[in-house]
């Protein structure tokens, strides 16, 4: 045994890690209860926890061993190392659920914690929602091109039947008005074009064949489900120009889903009417000759 406060050179360190190079340790692949036992493995525990809080209090210890307030990967020697050793490493818990890693009573208590912290931090400092707003600006949605399932759905409405009054009005200002994304200056509370009646409507009905020129659900299917005809769009959002080749046939479901990416929508029906018309003066030509 070397004596108390001998320190080993680098050339007696070199040679160490040669001479114990290929050997399995004899505590290899074993928890600190199955080595030492359940009493002796809580007081080394509890005895390394002591002696790494002192260490960390040296700010040259944490900028060799670890994270502080003050370190970044960029100014952390060990968080540096200890990223680099494990890139190509595949983590144990990829691509399971909580549920599938811990099980479901201890997934539940996992996300009632994650949940509990959550609420609190946003309690505590309003703020995070503006910051977490600029976080997410101009990324794609993490439920894009997706679905909830049925129990998602269920979940989603008994929270917000259980929500704090004061959160819900928060949340129905956060989208309202100027605050949607979809906000033109209160133009749908302009009225309609006086044109813009019952039989002009049925007219484009009949011009685009008593079917949503989208989902292609005819007018008999439309009344069946929605108890009303298929609703005449206006292409340019335009409630006072009530022309023919500004109107194009919708159903309930379209009509909403149009409101979205106005500029695509305005083109694409654009494109489409002129298509059609093209058709319609072809037909004529044909049975004129």
């Amino acid at each position: 045994m070397p004596k108390k406060g001998y320190k080993q050179t680098e050339a007696h360190r070199k040679n160490n890690s040669i001479a114990l190079q290929g050997r399995i340790a004899h505590n290899k692949n074993l928890t600190l209860e199955e080595e030492y036992g359940v009493d002796k493995a809580k007081e080394i525990k509890v005895l390394i926890s002591q002696r790494t809080k002192e260490a960390m209090n040296n700010l040259d210890v944490k900028k060799r061993c670890g994270w502080s307030k003050e370190l970044t990967k960029e100014t952390s020697e060990g968080v540096r190392n200890s990223s680099n050793a494990r890139k190509g490493l595949i983590p144990h818990n990829k691509n399971l659920t909580l549920e599938e890693e811990y099980g479901v009573v201890k997934a539940k208590e996992i996300k009632q914690k994650i949940s509990k912290k959550c609420k609190e931090a946003f309690e505590n400092d309003p703020s995070l929602y503006e910051k977490c707003s600029i976080a997410r600006k101009g990324k794609p949605s993490p439920m894009k091109d997706q679905q909830h399932t049925p129990e998602g759905r269920e979940n989603i409405k008994k929270g917000m039947a259980n929500r704090d009054p004061k959160d819900r009005e928060r949340w129905v200002e956060s989208l309202s008005g100027a605050n949607n994304a979809n906000y033109r200056g209160g133009i749908s509370y302009l009225p309609y074009g006086f044109k813009f009646d019952s039989k002009l409507k049925k007219k484009i009905r009949e011009r685009d064949g008593n079917i949503c020129q989208l989902c292609f659900m005819t007018n008999e299917e439309h009344k069946k489900k929605f108890k009303d005809s298929l609703h005449s769009h206006h292409i340019d959002y335009d409630k006072q120009n009530c022309e023919k080749n500004n109107l194009i046939t919708l159903c309930n479901v379209c009509n909403g889903k149009v409101n979205k990416d106005r500029k695509h929508w305005t083109n694409y029906f654009q494109i489409l009417l002129s298509v059609i018309d093209e058709q319609d003066y072809l037909e004529e030509l044909y049975a004129y000759y």
